[in-house]
This record gives structure tokens, sequence and C-alpha cells, in this order.
């Protein structure tokens, strides 16, 4: 014999099953969160390293400036001058590129992570409101059933009020045959 679920059984089920979904998603956006943060982080190293070595290339770049002014002796010091120069230039250009590369990849990440919570406060609030609504449905069918119950106890004490009625309409008639039958004898 299968168990017959009821609707407010069917009800409960339902709002159990979307607290669950409800706690995935939030572990879920916790899980985007930390790999967000940590993403950020290593960006955040990535970016100080560059300034680290923009400061050492201007560092570098000025020392070799002053050794330049200092030691103009020969021809082949300033060549090998110039071509310092020349790469720390462009070690200076691929820094730059780097950093801007960096920011970019954090600019896209921020809009990810946003666009990330919006789609979660949008999941969590349809998830709320059908929540809210799989309860309101719920309170509304343990009144129903409430009432119902209440009203069939009242046919039931209606039902033994009409069986005692019928009971005492039996029992006046047969007092009333037994009456007449009483007199007859009498005048007999």
């Amino acid at each position: 014999m299968t168990k017959q679920h009821t609707p407010l059984q069917i009800e409960k089920a339902n709002a159990v099953a979307l607290a669950s979904q409800v706690k995935r998603y939030k572990e879920e956006n916790q899980r985007i969160l930390e790999r967000l943060q940590k993403t950020q982080h290593e960006l955040e190293l990535q970016t100080e390293e560059a300034l680290a070595l923009q400061r050492q290339l201007l560092a570098e770049k000025e020392k070799a400036q002053r050794q330049a002014t200092a030691s103009s002796k020969s021809e082949s010091e300033r060549d090998e001058m110039q071509k310092l120069r020349e790469e720390l230039l462009n070690t200076q250009r691929d820094l730059t590129q780097q950093l801007s590369l960096a920011k970019q990849r954090d600019q896209e990440h921020e809009k990810k992570l946003n666009r990330v919570k919006r789609q979660y406060e949008q999941q969590k609030n349809d998830k709320v409101n059908s929540f809210d609504r799989q309860l309101l449905r719920t309170n509304n069918l343990e009144r129903c059933q409430s009432e119902l119950l209440m009203l069939v106890k009242k046919q039931m004490k209606l039902i033994e009020i009409l069986k005692e009625q019928r009971n005492h309409a039996r029992a006046a008639v047969l007092l009333g045959m037994t009456e007449k039958t009483f007199r007859a004898a009498l005048s007999l």
C-alpha cells in the first residue's frame, strides 16, 4: 500500500529543498569570492613587484647617468652607457606594459565579481521570494486543513444528534402504538 503525501507535506518538502538550494548558492558564492580575493591579492603582489622593478630601474638609470657624466673618458664607455640606457628604457616599457595588463586584468576580475554578485543577489532574492510564497501557501493549506477538520467534527456531532433524534422518533412511534394497544386492551 503506497503512502499518499498530503499537499502540506509536499509543500514542506519543497520548502526544505529550496532552503538547501539557497545554502548551496551561498556556499558557491563564498568560493567565488575567495577565488576573486586570491586573484586580486596576486594581482596586487604583481603590481607591487612591477613598481619595485620600476623604482629599481629608475635608480639604475640615475646611477648610469651619473656614471656617464662622471666617466666621459672614452668612447667605448659612452657606447656601453648608451646600450645600458636603451636596455633600461626597454625594461621600463616592458614593466609599464605588464603593469597596464595587470590593471586590465584587475578591472576584468572586478567586473566579473560584480556580475557574479548581482547574479547571486538575484538568485537569492528569487529563492527567498519563492520560499516566502511556499511558506504562505503552506500556512494557507494548514489553515484550510484545520478548518476542514473543525467542520468534519461539527458534522459528526450533527450526525450523532440526528441519530439520537431518529431513535427518539422511533421510540415515540413505538410508545404511540403501545398506548393505543393499551387503551384497546383496557376498553375490552
